[in-house]
């Protein structure tokens, strides 16, 4: 025992000496030295090869202090993760999918609809969306990235394995403030709360913004948590104003946000350290892997250059923390329960199972996040949770606009209500006019119990009024034919995962044609559906069987990478018998139609397509795009057959907008047929 307890402590000694016969500075003989981290968006991520270099020397401050990202990576640090494995973190983030600025959606119930404006109505009234970032992917990855410091902490910084203090803001006098105490996801979440990109976080009656509006480099903050000398990362942007393209909305963007967090440098004594890594010419909010990698590169090369020119260096071995073992009391948490976080009052605490469950509240419509401020229970295995929810909006209201060259032009309006039908309900509604188009959707489901992935009765009606599109055999347009339906489902949807689910219940449809006049049929329904957003692989089966018609669509379609070059197969099969003309679909669907062909060509209730499209960035949000087809559309017999088969090629541009995609490409087909695309927006047809 005795000797253990002398190796222990000449593990800094040792640190030390080595140091010294290499050459390096002297180990801090007094006194607490802080590590601090400034803010600066991506850019913050030159902080983890500073945390690499460090660890390279041995070297362990006594106290880390961060403001926005460097809080992050603060936080993880003195939660005991190395540099090396929060690079492997930092890189493996889906970062660029929580900043989706090109990206918005709507809510969850309304599918795959992008809208244009967005409003929300929460306890404090109505208000337009502004931020750019997906709240609910922000706040899940937050909570189950800092899980372990969380768990090690109980509500207490200081528990960490290094000492820890994030700096926020508070937006009503712009006057930092200093966690300590408290959850540490939520304490970092209100750290990096960029004002219009992310939302501000509330806590104790405070409504707390980016730390970098009010002390960037918080040094003032590490010597009032008593930190004698300080070794300061800055990543701020202190270029000339005339470096960035200030005509250009993402460049003022990124001015305004470098103005916001600069501020005057703290006075610095004889024992400090300053490293500054400048990144000129780097976006705050680039999260690109390229860029990323440049950054941690960069911040490497700063710190091994000025390490070495520290008066002193607080050497020692990591620290270790001891996570608790067992659940204790979980307070109150509503709408979902404690079982769907993975906690169990009086059973074991598996922060794996924890971290999965907090990943997957990103999908659940009910919350926007979970904060669990555990802390100190009984003894000293258990963890108390008291779990703070922060809701969906009760309320959302969505408007969205399309313009397709060949379709005309599409306006959608979308509402949905969470809290009408109880706290496990929801009630959407959904219009949307066109040219070609014009329906109305209004739906409601629910969900029995607060499990996770709860099943619950779906009910639907749609009304609508479309034209089919008729063409001559050399592709001229004919006089369209009228038809309107009405649709209702009732059924039940049992969700598989975050991504899978699945539909099934009965079908009442009743529709009006031109030469078959009102009919109606009764049948059944099943749907399978894989949906995690626009860059996710999608699946959708369906099976509809009635007295009067039968139809089976399957559409499948998924996303890859090869280098720099994106991606996109897909796959369309559909066989019907007896189909009503608004169920028959046209060769490619409507959403990206066939290459060469005009939308609406080609019509049937027989379909096999095969389709790649892929893309490259060629600058900023500007893609070259080509794509490549080939299918069968007939009326009857079999899908895949020798005749009456299609292969078309379609190239051009493709540019990233807050209004969505603008596309514009030329296709053309083997047999000479041609046509051109152009479209703003995403289409998504609605067919059920």
């Amino acid at each position: 025992m005795l000797l253990l307890v002398l190796l222990s402590a000449a593990v800094p000694a040792r640190a030390s000496a080595q140091q010294a016969a290499a050459g390096g500075p002297p180990a801090c003989s007094s006194g607490r030295t802080a590590l601090v981290l400034s803010g600066g968006g991506v850019k913050g991520l030159a902080h983890v090869g500073l945390l690499r270099a460090l660890d390279s020397l041995g070297v362990r401050p006594d106290l880390i202090v961060g403001t926005s990202m460097g809080a992050i990576i603060g936080a993880l640090y003195a939660s005991g993760l190395d540099g090396r494995t929060i690079d492997s973190l930092a890189r493996g983030m889906p970062l660029a999918r929580v900043l989706n600025t090109f990206e918005p959606r709507a809510a969850r119930e309304l599918g795959r609809l992008q809208p244009l404006i967005t409003w929300e109505e929460g306890d404090r009234g109505i208000g337009i969306q502004t931020t750019a970032a997906r709240q609910e992917i922000v706040n899940a990855l937050t909570s189950a990235a800092l899980l372990g410091g969380n768990l090690l902490a109980r509500g207490d910084f200081d528990r960490l394995p290094i000492p820890f203090r994030a700096v926020a803001t508070d937006l009503r006098d712009r006057s930092p403030v200093v966690l300590s105490r408290g959850d540490l996801a939520q304490a970092v979440r209100a750290s990096f709360a960029i004002p219009l990109v992310f939302r501000p976080e509330v806590l104790d009656g405070r409504v707390l913004a980016d730390g970098g509006l009010s002390a960037n480099i918080p040094i003032a903050a590490a010597r009032a948590a008593g930190a004698t000398r300080v070794i300061v990362a800055d990543v701020s942007e202190r270029v000339a104003p005339d470096s960035a393209d200030l005509q250009a909305v993402v460049g003022i963007a990124d001015r305004l946000v470098n103005f916001l967090f600069l501020q005057p440098l703290d006075s610095l004594g004889p024992e400090d350290l300053y490293l500054r890594t400048a990144l000129p010419k780097t976006p705050s909010l680039d999260f690109a892997p390229a860029a990323m990698a440049r950054i941690i590169a960069a911040g490497r090369r700063t710190a091994d250059a000025r390490l070495g020119s520290a008066a002193c260096l607080p050497y020692g071995p990591p620290a270790q923390g001891r996570v608790g073992e067992k659940v204790g009391t979980v307070g109150p948490v509503s709408p979902i329960s404690p079982l769907a976080l993975g906690l169990v009052p009086g059973g074991s605490l598996d922060p794996d199972v924890v971290r999965t469950r907090l990943h997957a509240l990103e999908e659940d419509p009910r919350v926007w996040g979970v904060w669990l401020h555990p802390t100190a229970g009984a003894d000293s295995v258990t963890l108390d949770f008291a779990p703070v929810v922060r809701p969906a909006p009760r309320r959302t209201g969505h408007v969205g606009l399309v313009y397709d060259s060949d379709l005309g032009g599409r306006a959608w309006l979308g509402l949905v209500d969470r809290r009408s039908l109880g706290a496990n309900g929801s009630a959407n509604l959904l219009v949307q006019l066109g040219e070609y188009a014009r329906d109305a959707q209004a739906q409601a489901r629910g969900r029995v119990g607060g499990a996770r992935f709860a099943p619950g009765p779906i009910a639907s009606v749609r009304v609508a009024d479309e034209t089919i599109r008729r063409f001559s055999p050399d592709g001229a347009e004919l006089p369209g034919t009228g038809v309107q339906e009405a649709t209702a489902f009732l059924g039940v949807e049992v969700p598989i995962d975050a991504a899978w689910r699945v539909q099934a219940g009965g079908i009442s449809r009743w529709w009006r044609e031109p030469l078959r006049g009102d009919d109606d049929a009764l049948g059944a329904m099943v749907r399978l559906e894989r949906f995690t957003g626009f860059a996710a692989p999608t699946l959708l089966a369906q099976l509809q069987a009635t007295r009067a018609y039968r139809r089976a669509p399957l559409d499948l379609r998924w996303r890859g990478n090869v280098g720099r070059v994106r991606l996109f197969p897909r796959v369309r099969v559909m066989v019907g018998d007896s189909l009503p003309a608004a169920l028959t679909t046209p060769l490619g669907g409507l959403e990206e139609g066939f290459p060469g062909l005009r939308f609406g060509e080609r019509r049937g209730d027989r379909e096999f397509f095969v389709g790649m499209a892929l893309d490259r960035r060629l600058k900023g949000p500007l893609y070259l795009r080509l794509e490549g087809a080939a299918g069968r559309m007939t009326s009857g017999g079999v899908s895949v057959g020798p005749e009456r088969w299609a292969v078309g090629v379609r190239g051009g541009l493709a540019l990233e907008t807050v209004l969505g995609p603008v596309r514009a490409e030329y296709g053309r087909t083997l047999d000479g047929r041609g046509a051109f695309f152009l479209r703003v927006a995403r289409w998504i047809p609605h067919q059920q």
